[in-house]
């Protein structure tokens, strides 16, 4: 088995496991995203580092939002493509 690369939202740490069926699960230890479980390793693999290519570089700075909560920019921008459709 190859390793699996760092989580596609934080850079975390993953945490892999295979449950009682047999299905394949990823877990980011320092986030919590997990994706759905899956039926190999591989195909596991190829959805959870596909994602990981993602430039990550916006993903830890921080702003406020109009109540002054802290939160960020990766978060807001989710919040502003909902707020959109």
């Amino acid at each position: 088995m190859t390793k699996l690369k760092n989580c596609p939202f934080c850079n975390g740490k993953p945490d892999y496991a295979k449950d009682i069926y047999g299905l394949h699960i990823v877990q980011c230890s320092d986030c919590g995203v997990s994706f759905l479980p899956s039926g190999s390793y591989e195909e596991l693999k190829k959805r959870w580092d596909k994602r990981v290519e993602k430039d990550l570089s916006e993903a830890h700075k921080v702003f406020y939002d109009t109540s002054g909560v802290q939160i960020s920019t990766s978060i807001a921008k989710g919040i502003k493509a909902v707020l959109e459709l």
